[in-house]
């Protein structure tokens, strides 16, 4: 009896630190000051179009997008504490990497970035990210 009394306190222990756990995803919101839509391959694995499907996009101009804690973590699944999100300016991850982006999915939201194309201008801070500029159009 006492045992099983034990078993039962430790299964709800864990369902209560699982459910702080899931109450720390907080919301992304990116806003896209340029004239591609964005779009990012997290931790080396799938693009956020095959994971979010039409949420993976960030359309040309939009503002405060919001990706919610939920598809944050998914798409981060295989690394939530350090989340690695290579940065496209095409739909389906197409074209060339722009940036990198490292978030704490669970804590302080954006940790570092990397830009890749200096064409580009990324800014970011928690879970607010802003992408600006981009290649110049010539005739």
């Amino acid at each position: 009896m006492l045992f099983k009394k034990s078993v039962l306190v430790s299964f709800i222990t864990l369902g209560i630190a699982i459910f702080s756990h899931n109450a720390l995803a907080q919301d992304l919101y990116t806003t896209n000051n340029t004239k591609f839509d964005s779009t990012c391959r997290t931790n080396d694995f799938m693009c956020s179009t095959d994971i979010l499907r039409e949420d993976g996009v960030t359309r040309a101009g939009a503002q405060r997008k919001r990706t919610t804690g939920a598809q944050l973590k998914l798409a981060c699944i295989k690394n939530l504490r350090d989340c690695k999100a290579d940065i496209y300016m095409q739909d389906k991850c197409g074209g060339e990497k722009i940036a990198i982006i490292h978030f704490d999915t669970l804590g302080e939201g954006v940790k570092s970035i990397e830009m890749i194309d200096k064409s580009y201008l990324i800014i970011g801070s928690g879970f607010e990210v802003i992408i600006s500029g981009g290649p110049i159009a010539t005739k």
